[in-house]
């Protein structure tokens, strides 16, 4: 302990120390440790003024951290409200109550006070004023996250729907929310929020809910069956002579007679050209395919 000044300790004092303490409380007597050490109380108060400049140094950088918004909120709306706001309308008040006991004492002029207390009420009325602009525009915020979250689950169940599930029924609504919720909660574990213009966690949870939904109910999309590969073979020749040079020749009973709606597939599949069968089924609309894979 440098500089400590050990001479006021009396008998009463040492004998309270223990051997060790009572030596070195007289190593510091003999070498002088009566004397200041201004030396060190200089450096001392030279590193508390370093110490006392440090923050403001190291607030210019974190001014800086605090005017860069972070990207996943780079969209959204800065508030109006300080944030010790609360605690700003609180000395405000504090400040009014005071001008008003010195006014009453007498060491206030009444102007004096209608001065300060207009000053501070026109504080309080503008901080007022931000909390309740920011607290419509949150409103505001939730409510169209809201319609954009209905509208996608509105859309999520006509999906549904359309491929035959009753989503009129109060059961099956109900466990799609609680999907919904299960996928929700576990995309919010991982870090996955909602923001504005950017529902992430609602497009993931309707996503996994509407597909567990197919699973559980079997609504798979019924696709046309491709037709199957033919074997290869090896080259054979054709007798040409089988081949009529014109329909004209054909007798009647030769010409396939087309009365179905798929009955034209249906000849080019029993007759192996599966090629043709590919194209033919390719020129059909989608409502026609799908009747055509039901047959």
């Amino acid at each position: 302990m440098p500089g400590t000044d050990f001479t006021d300790l009396t008998e009463e004092d040492l004998a309270q120390l223990s051997a060790e303490e009572r030596a070195f409380v007289e190593s510091e007597r003999e070498d002088g440790g009566d004397e200041p050490d201004e030396p060190e109380a200089g450096e001392g108060a030279d590193a508390d003024e370093g110490a006392a400049d440090e923050p403001e140094q190291e607030g210019e950088p974190g001014a800086e951290a605090e005017d860069s918004p972070e990207p996943a909120a780079a969209n959204a709306l800065a508030p109006l409200t300080p944030v010790d706001a609360d605690d700003e309308i609180a000395r405000l008040n504090a400040e009014r109550k005071t001008a008003l006991d010195r006014t009453m004492n007498g060491d206030l002029d009444p102007e004096e006070y209608a001065r300060i207390d207009a000053e501070t009420l026109a504080k309080i009325l503008e901080i007022s004023q931000k909390k309740a602009a920011d607290l419509a525009m949150q409103q505001i915020t939730v409510q169209q996250m809201q319609a954009d979250f209905d509208r996608q689950r509105t859309d999520t169940l006509a999906q549904l729907k359309a491929l035959g599930l009753d989503v009129s029924d109060a059961t099956v609504q109900a466990d799609f929310t609680r999907l919904t919720a299960m996928f929700s909660n576990e995309a919010a574990e991982r870090g996955v929020n909602d923001l504005p213009g950017n529902l992430a966690n609602a497009n993931y949870a309707l996503k996994e809910a509407a597909a567990l939904m197919q699973v559980r109910h079997s609504l798979t999309p019924k696709l046309a069956a491709a037709p199957p590969t033919p074997p290869k073979q090896g080259k054979r020749e054709f007798d040409r002579s089988t081949i009529p040079p014109t329909l004209a020749n054909v007798p009647a009973a030769a010409v396939p007679q087309v009365s179905g709606e798929f009955d034209h597939l249906n000849a080019l599949a029993s007759a192996g050209d599966y090629t043709s069968l590919e194209r033919a089924v390719a020129r059909l609309t989608p409502e026609q395919q799908q009747r055509w894979a039901d047959q």
